[in-house]
């Protein structure tokens, strides 16, 4: 009996996960806006993370930035290598947060060569190069 519960659990807990992330690519961001701010009372960085990624799949024009600056100061998701690539594609795209995406690309790979010297900053520009192309 066990075995059987066990069973379908296993087969029925990945539908609840599925229709839990059926959003747009802007709900995705938004919600993961919502999940990143440490204020808020569903505070979870990494489900955050995940509905970001989700959106920056979908194609949502300020994923990019939310992940640029969600990765380069939220300790618990902190990969300055990632946020760099991300900074750089948020400074590619040519919106509103372009200007802001291209500083904070500035002080990501001030921080990453700080660290990891030379070869950690020039391993994220061709992480960031791979991600957007040139």
């Amino acid at each position: 009996m066990k075995f059987i519960s066990m069973l379908v659990i296993l087969l029925v807990w990945p539908c609840f996960l599925i229709a839990e992330e059926d959003m747009s690519p802007e709900e995705y961001f938004i919600n993961g806006t919502n999940l990143l701010k440490p204020s808020s009372g569903s505070f979870n960085p990494e489900k955050g993370l995940r509905y970001m990624l989700l959106a920056a799949d979908g194609k949502y024009e300020h994923a990019p930035f939310g992940l640029c600056v969600a990765l380069s100061i939220e300790r618990a998701i902190l990969d300055l290598e990632h946020a760099y690539a991300w900074c750089y594609v948020a400074g590619k795209i040519g919106n509103k947060y372009s200007d802001q995406a291209n500083r904070r690309l500035i002080k990501v790979g001030e921080n990453i060569k700080q660290s990891g010297g030379a070869e950690a900053l020039e391993k994220a520009r061709k992480r960031a190069l791979a991600t957007y192309g040139v």
